[in-house]
């Protein structure tokens, strides 16, 4: 049996392909609005005010909304909080390397038990 590329290529990575159910808005919302916005702000404009000749130009005009909208328009869903899309991955990326603390106060991974834990929590502790 021959597999597609797509496949193989997330097999070597590691990747479990899911796919969403028909008609499930919770698991497949963010993808939902991103082709609404991107139907709204830039195909029904781009299509009204230029005659595209290619694929190619379609593409190039395509791909220079998309960096806008990634790293110059600011969002206001509950995850990006006014930050454009980079600026939220770029913070998540930083809030990653920071240590983790547990509802304990230890951090993850931590082998410290709660009796050993300063009694007064500081930012410079923290």
């Amino acid at each position: 049996m021959t597999r597609h590329p797509f496949e193989l290529y997330l097999a070597i990575q590691q990747i479990q392909h899911r796919r969403t159910d028909i008609g499930s808005p919770e698991s497949n919302g963010f993808c939902e609005r991103f082709h609404r916005t991107v139907k709204e702000e830039f195909y029904r404009v781009a299509f009204r005010k230029t005659f595209y000749e290619s694929l190619d130009e379609l593409q190039a005009d395509l791909d220079r909304h998309l960096a806008f909208y990634n790293r110059q328009r600011a969002h206001q869903g509950y995850r990006t909080r006014g930050r454009t899309p980079y600026q939220a991955f770029v913070d998540g990326i930083a809030a990653l390397r920071e240590p983790r603390v547990s509802s304990v106060g230890t951090e993850s991974g931590s082998s410290t038990s709660p009796n050993s834990l300063p009694k007064e929590v500081t930012p410079e502790a923290a």
